[in-house]
């Protein structure tokens, strides 16, 4: 398990990934296709902290795999 200092260190990166998102999300179109990128690594990074978190091997997981792996996630 991860100690809670580092976890809350980890979750801080990826709400500030989200954040830059959404910013770029309210941009002109060239620069707001760019928040596809951030959205989609900040999603990954968020699961790959909760396998983690929960000591699932997500080694050679694929993006959608994670679903399969967590039960308590809703929506693909």
């Amino acid at each position: 398990m991860i100690p809670n200092e580092l976890l809350i260190k980890r979750l801080a990166y990826i709400k500030q990934l989200y954040r830059i998102g959404m910013e770029q999300s309210q941009r002109n179109e060239n620069i707001a296709v760019f928040s596809i990128l951030a959205f989609h690594d900040s999603i990954e990074m968020f699961l790959a902290l909760l396998c983690e978190h929960k000591n699932i091997n997500n080694k050679d997981f694929k993006f959608l795999q994670y679903w399969d792996s967590i039960k308590e996630l809703t929506h693909k």
